[in-house]
């Protein structure tokens, strides 16, 4: 009988021991989730307690503390996002609105046929120049729904790109450029979209000719069971470009912003590219800016 008491009242104290130091060890648990939640760390809950079913707890709220950690990161990037679009769009919208504000106060103040016509010539391609901003952004805001998929359909990707070229010869003779075209004697078809790939092929010309100098290529070809389509331009400061950023949103290597550009035509190019199933890339070599534009080829280029 004395023995059994014993063994009981041991029992009872190892019972009261272990109650004590779970008790300890969620008092302990509390303190460091308020403490996480209270301040800007990376900290994680620990334990002394060896137990299973606690440590498997501290695991569980561990893996909860950080998927809050890094959903609290895209939520402060988000931000950022919205604060320089806004600013952004602000210079972009205001900067051609203003110009044209001045050059109505000239149209008004003109005296001559001549200087009427000159000053709503300028009018006009202000206001052509902010419709073209403003079908830039509406596109890649739409661009931004994932839902948005543009319809699938058998192309050819040469005869788009050559079409795309010719549209641009009044620019080419206006700046004094020659371009370099070569295209693949053989058809390269491809499933994308054929609007989406128009649009894509304008976008990346037109900052060839807005930012390069003159010299300015492209071809197509087949390569390694694919069609691609190099677009080549020559650039006066390669330093003052970051390849790693030439896809960015609203990214322009043009501090001075002297262009009227929202600096979103490469980053709608490679929007529509990814969504229509292509690959596109970009950089610098020596003093030349290229941009790959690559889609599979398929079946009917055996034809």
């Amino acid at each position: 009988m004395t023995i059994l008491c014993i063994i009981l009242g041991l029992l009872l104290l190892a019972s009261v021991i272990y109650i004590a130091l779970y008790r300890r060890q969620v008092k302990n648990t509390c303190r460091q989730l308020s403490y996480i939640n209270e301040n800007d760390t990376n900290m994680i809950l620990t334990s002394d307690n060896s137990a299973k079913e606690f440590i498997g707890l501290i695991s569980a709220v561990n893996r909860m503390v950080e998927v809050n950690r890094r959903k609290l990161l895209e939520c402060e990037k988000k931000d950022r996002v919205l604060k320089q679009t806004i600013t952004s769009l602000s210079h972009d919208i205001r900067t051609p609105l203003t110009s044209l504000d001045g050059y109505f106060q000239l149209l008004n103040e003109a005296e001559t046929e001549g200087e009427r016509r000159h000053y709503m010539d300028i009018i006009y391609q202000r206001i052509e120049s902010l419709k073209t901003l403003l079908e830039q952004l509406f596109l890649f805001a739409k661009l931004q729904d994932n839902d948005y998929i543009p319809e699938p359909e058998v192309c050819r990707a040469d005869s788009i790109a050559s079409n795309v070229m010719l549209s641009f010869y009044e620019d080419f003779m206006r700046l004094g450029i020659e371009p370099s075209v070569e295209m693949c004697e053989k058809p390269l078809c491809i499933t994308a979209n054929k609007n989406a790939l128009i649009r894509v092929l304008q976008n990346v010309i037109k900052n060839a000719l807005e930012h390069g100098e003159k010299q300015f290529s492209l071809s197509a070809e087949a390569k390694d069971g694919r069609a691609e389509i190099m677009v080549k331009n020559r650039i006066t400061a390669p330093e003052d470009i970051d390849p790693e950023q030439i896809f960015t949103r609203f990214y322009k290597a043009d501090k001075a912003r002297s262009h009227a550009s929202t600096g979103l035509g490469l980053s709608i190019a490679k929007e529509l590219v990814e969504k229509t199933g292509g690959e596109i890339s970009g950089g610098i070599s020596g003093d030349i800016f290229y941009i790959k534009i690559s889609y599979k080829l398929n079946g009917l280029n055996k034809i």
